[in-house]
């Protein structure tokens, strides 16, 4: 086999994890969980609010982030390692709309959708 730059770029590629590799489950929440909460166009009761989203029974932790934009592009404040399927953020959020967005971490480190 004859090393070239486009076979060292292929097998360099081949090699990296996809950034998004499964889809969290949707499903609707169990009945013996808290409803997910803040709901889409909810205006929060208090700032910052508290968040419950679905439970991922392939979840090892999950990353939560937040963001001012609908996109995810600018500021976004992420926080990575929670073990349960909720979050009280430690600080106040900026006035205005915000966004959130949750990915489930397996315990090979495979991460979900948001």
């Amino acid at each position: 086999m004859r090393w070239t730059p486009l076979l060292c770029l292929w097998l360099a590629l081949a090699s990296l994890p996809l950034a998004w590799s499964f889809e969290p489950d949707m499903s609707p929440q169990p009945a013996t969980h808290p409803p997910i909460t803040p709901e889409d166009g909810a205006v929060a009761n208090t700032n910052p609010p508290s968040m419950i989203w679905r439970f991922d029974e392939r979840a090892a932790t999950y990353t939560l982030q937040m963001s001012q934009s609908p996109d995810f592009e600018g500021e976004v404040i992420s926080v990575e390692g929670i073990d349960m399927p909720f979050y009280n953020h430690s600080e106040v959020l900026a006035d205005g709309g915000w966004y959130w967005r949750y990915l489930v971490v397996t315990p090979e480190g495979e991460v979900s959708e948001p």
